[in-house]
């Protein structure tokens, strides 16, 4: 058994426990659904709270990661510290989306699309740095990295100030039901399709990119082409999430999300297709309509069409499923794959996956599922 950094949720690099023949034996986004499904179920939180919850979270990151730097030849402290790492950063993202998503309701101008995608530029940055570093250097040059950005995290987060507004006097008079997820699951029927839709695209998503250098290794290439691909793939997702504003303006949300599956479905089977390297190329310029569109889009889907009272406890289930059980199945039945039958058989195992979560998105958006929602 050994361990491994792998691409995780929203591009964050993830800590993953791996068997010798390179199947995910643990994988920590299983983990992290039970913190994830607790705190977003706890209602009505101000953004100052939720700020709190995520400074907590990322301060036991920073912890953990200081431990593990210590600490680097003692493997079960390392399983410890990959799953505390783990299961924080899966459950930090919804904080930070519904603290947004508060503001916006409450007529506050956020690009949220900038700030995320700035976030983006800099993993790209880093990616392509790391990547080219890491084929001279030991794996362990990663953990003085994640100090560092951990460390920028606890400060933004540490400084946020900015008071939410004071509600509509009909948000005020009329407050929403909070609900259970079961509850909530069945008065937005649109919504419950549209996480299954989630976990299909994202699964194959996210497997690629925790399995991309294994997709590298076909065109004959290694780790320097894999940063490349990274960065390559999370630099435009700046232009797609800072442009996402205007091209809500002029395209509705069901559009966004069938455009952000069909971009799903093209760049994985341009890796599946891959001979030459500018296959891979050309499928990581994909990332500008596919996850550039996907997350502002799911993140503004949940803010329009679920009422106040559970938007958090939307924004957690969305990224359970597009996070968390959607990416750790097709990851361990994609690890299985590529050792029995190799890379190309995972990857139509992914786009097959891609193919139905585009089905299943369309339905999803369709008018009879946008009226059952509205009834709620």
């Amino acid at each position: 058994m050994r361990f491994v950094t792998c691409l995780g949720p929203d591009g964050v690099e993830e800590p993953a426990v791996l068997s010798a023949d390179g199947t995910a034996v643990t994988p920590l986004r299983w983990l992290g659904l039970p913190c994830d499904t607790l705190t977003e179920a706890i209602p009505q939180l101000t953004p100052a709270v939720r700020a709190g919850l995520a400074l907590a979270l990322s301060v036991l990151t920073l912890a953990a990661s200081v431990v593990m730097t210590l600490y680097t030849g003692e493997k079960t402290v390392l399983l410890v510290c990959y799953i505390l790492i783990g299961v924080s950063l899966v459950s930090t993202a919804p904080f930070f989306n519904s603290m947004v998503m508060a503001y916006h309701l409450r007529g506050v101008n956020v690009n949220y699309g900038l700030g995320r995608g700035t976030g983006s530029a800099t993993y790209a940055l880093v990616a392509l740095v790391l990547g080219d570093v890491l084929e001279r250097r030991a794996p362990t040059v990663i953990l003085p990295v994640l100090l560092i950005m951990l460390a920028v995290q606890i400060a933004a987060v540490w400084s946020f100030r900015y008071p939410l507004p004071a509600a509509a006097e009909m948000e005020r008079s009329a407050p929403s039901q909070v609900l259970g997820v079961l509850g909530l699951l069945r008065r937005y029927p649109g919504f419950t399709v549209l996480l299954v839709g989630c976990a299909l695209l994202q699964g194959g998503h996210n497997a690629c990119n925790t399995y991309m250098i294994h997709i590298v290794a076909k065109v004959g290439e290694g780790e320097g082409m894999m940063g490349v691909l990274l960065a390559l793939s999370a630099i435009v997702e700046l232009p797609a999430m800072s442009l996402f504003p205007r091209m809500r303006r002029h395209l509705s949300l069901r559009a966004l999300l069938r455009i952000c599956a069909a971009g799903f479905v093209l760049k994985d089977l341009l890796f599946l297709l891959a001979g030459p390297p500018v296959l891979l190329y050309a499928a990581a310029l994909l990332q500008f309509f596919e996850f550039g569109i996907f997350l502002p889009a799911t993140v503004y889907y949940v803010a329009e069409h679920l009422d106040s009272a559970n938007q958090g406890k939307g924004q957690g289930l969305i990224h359970v499923c597009s996070n968390g059980l959607g990416p750790a199945a097709v990851t361990a039945v994609g690890g299985r794959l590529i050792d029995g039958w190799g890379v190309n058989v995972f990857l139509v195992f992914a786009a097959a996956c891609a193919a139905a979560g585009l089905l299943v998105v369309i339905t999803a958006t369709s008018r009879h599922f946008e009226r059952e929602d509205s009834k709620g």
